[in-house]
């Protein structure tokens, strides 16, 4: 099996890559989403509470702009492997909005993440993802700091089972 890739494709998927952490996601540009997903698009690791396909990805780009207004995503990265497209980013932004039913405290964020894009019909028809998403949610003070004792973490623990009970009760009505 040969992952070689004509070096038109290979430019091509470099500006698919660049256009979705860019203008979809730094951007929150839903016109350039719709170009690129297709309209079978598989998210293999949905966000919780985000239906799948196109219309789960734009509700996962809206929760996080929603959650983070001043959000910013820089493209690091892409590899090109035939009819596969990889692309490493860095997102930074101010906790402001709600999260899972945590209420915004103005800390600020740094993550990183991966995506494993496969590419059909000149669209990205299915995702893989990685994100440091336990680094984020202890810069947020939503998981306890390294070092915390029992009862900070005891105390956080019970804090968070109200705060998602509570978002999921809301949530169904």
């Amino acid at each position: 099996m040969t992952t070689e890739t004509r070096p038109d494709t290979v430019a091509v998927y470099q500006e698919m890559a660049r256009r979705y952490i860019e203008e979809v996601w730094d951007k929150n540009n839903a016109a350039t989403e719709a170009e690129l997903l297709a309209p079978d698009w598989v998210d293999h690791m949905p966000l919780p509470g985000c239906p799948q396909g196109p219309a789960g990805h734009r509700a996962a780009v809206q929760l996080m702009h929603d959650a983070f207004p001043d959000l910013r995503f820089f493209l690091d990265d892409v590899a090109i492997m035939g009819d596969k497209v990889v692309d490493r980013w860095t997102a930074t932004g101010t906790f402001l909005g709600e999260l899972y039913g945590f209420p915004g405290n103005g800390e600020r964020m740094i993550m990183t993440g991966l995506d494993f894009h496969v590419v059909r019909s000149g669209r990205f028809a299915e995702l893989w993802h990685e994100e440091s998403t336990a680094s984020m949610v202890e810069q947020l003070g939503m998981a306890p700091k390294p070092g915390s004792g029992p009862g900070a973490i005891v105390g956080l623990t019970v804090g968070n089972i109200f705060r998602v009970a509570k978002y999921r009760i809301r949530g169904r009505r």
